[in-house]
């Protein structure tokens, strides 16, 4: 796009999210999202100037507040991070730095795409406060923290090791005993929320016509759909089916294999969904639901799960 470095491109990466109300899949998005993600593909834009230069983005410039505590834990946790994994000779190759700046681009693009909500609808409870966002962003920068790669044998197995990992730093970070007991209350349903197998379970909750999702239930939606939509695009979902595949490649050789086919692709996609009025205002549905027509018209045939 330019010869300017990551960090000096991000706000201009993230300015067509904002500046239009909504982008339509064959109007420009998939390209888009593909720059923006492919943008922190840099060794030396590490975990924590890439925190540091998105908080200056438009978005989070905007929702900022006095005495913002979290933004301050926002920023100790990615440094923190950043040191415990250069130290590291055992990164995995998909639950790495790479995965966590996806999340919080994916994250950042969601909360900033303009949503028009009815004011009688039950809609308007997806309008998130700001400090709600922040809480967002600092799970979202702790939910794979000393992920090792396995997959779960039993429910929120990784999700708690790092939760329990994050607890572990919340506690020797100075933070006052009631931030940590509130952050928690958030945090601790926000990343069990994030294993692959509660998904359908949150897509109940959501989907419930009776009566209007609770508040960690939509907060959850937009984390997991942060989680997912690098994923969802054609070549970045590519790549990082290929970095799955090499992560798992001993742990479980089966899933490396199947992961990085085509049928493996599109069962996937299938057993996916962005259902939140931020991913159908920008448009990311409509780029699964186009994927999985073309894999389709090219005879492949999904694995339900």
């Amino acid at each position: 796009m330019s010869e300017l470095l990551p960090h000096q491109n991000l706000g201009t990466l993230l300015a067509p999210f904002y500046e239009r109300p909504s982008l339509d899949a064959d109007d420009g998005l998939v390209e888009e999202l593909e720059t923006l993600f492919k943008s922190t593909d840099f060794d030396d834009f590490d975990f924590h100037q890439f925190i540091v230069e998105l908080i200056k983005t438009p978005y989070w410039l905007n929702n900022d507040y006095p005495n913002n505590k979290v933004k301050d834990l926002c920023l100790r946790l990615s440094k923190y991070i950043e040191i415990s994994y250069r130290a590291s000779l055992d990164e995995p190759a998909y639950h790495s730095r790479l995965h966590f700046k996806d999340v919080c681009l994916g994250l950042t693009v969601l909360l900033g795409t303009r949503i028009d909500l009815n004011s009688q609808s039950n809609d308007l409870g997806w309008r998130l406060e700001k400090k709600d966002a922040w809480i967002l962003l600092l799970t979202a920068i702790a939910h794979d923290f000393c992920h090792d790669g396995r997959l779960n044998h039993e429910p929120f197995e990784m999700e708690r090791i790092s939760l329990d990992k994050f607890n572990q730093w919340m506690k020797i970070s100075g933070a006052e005993k009631a931030l940590i007991q509130e952050l928690m209350t958030y945090i601790e349903p926000l990343i069990l929320a994030t294993d692959p197998k509660y998904f359908h379970t949150l897509i109940q909750k959501i989907s419930n016509l009776t009566q209007p999702p609770a508040k960690i239930d939509r907060m959850g939606t937009v984390l997991v759909e942060a989680d997912l939509m690098a994923s969802a695009l054609p070549k970045r979902g590519l790549h990082l089916g290929r970095l799955l595949a090499k992560e798992w490649e001993k742990l479980n050789p089966q899933a490396s294999l199947y992961v990085q086919s085509k049928q493996g692709r599109l069962g996937f996609l299938v057993n996916i969904l962005f259902l939140s009025p931020q991913s159908q205002a920008l448009g990311i549905e409509r780029v699964r639901t186009s994927l999985i027509d073309q894999m389709e018209a090219e005879g492949t045939v999904p694995e339900v799960f």
